[in-house]
């Protein structure tokens, strides 16, 4: 994501539909931060620039159709040692919101038969993420976001 520039919009878990609103150097640190702008929760969010895989682009509408279009490929969950390593890995996963990491993230937990309620927690919070960008770019409602989500699901 070098080519982030103002005017940009982008998504995350932690701030819904955000827009890019500038660039800003804190006194005393070294890093640059991108300073967006949450449309849905009504705050602004500093971020340093070398954690932009917390965050994604809007996507083009063929981009997110293509993208869709792999929710109905079969997935293979991989095996831990233990719930809590499969917690770590699904919260470090989260994290990189690259939307094909987010999409196989989703996949890889939806597989999970026994899900736990952090598990859960990151499912939903990637969906509601998913189904912002599929509202935004595809023009339509939440609702109807919602339901083109859900139908990418069925085989």
């Amino acid at each position: 994501m070098e080519d982030l520039k103002v005017n940009d919009i982008l998504f995350s878990p932690n701030f819904g539909i955000g827009k890019v609103i500038g660039f800003e150097k804190i006194d005393g640190s070294k890093e640059t931060f991108v300073i967006i702008e949450s449309r849905e929760k009504n705050f602004k969010s500093l971020i340093p620039v070398k954690e932009i895989n917390n965050f994604r682009k809007k996507s083009s509408p063929e981009n997110l159709r293509n993208i869709l279009a792999k929710l109905k490929a079969p997935i293979v969950v991989e095996e831990f040692e233990s719930k809590k390593h499969r917690i770590l890995h699904f919260k470090a996963r989260a994290l990189d919101q690259d939307l094909n990491n987010v999409i196989k993230t989703i996949l890889e937990l939806r597989a999970i038969g026994d899900r736990g309620k952090i598990e859960n927690q990151i499912l939903e919070a990637l969906s509601n993420s998913l189904s912002l960008e599929i509202g935004l770019v595809l023009e339509v409602d939440r609702k109807k976001a919602d339901e083109i989500l859900k139908e990418s699901f069925a085989a």
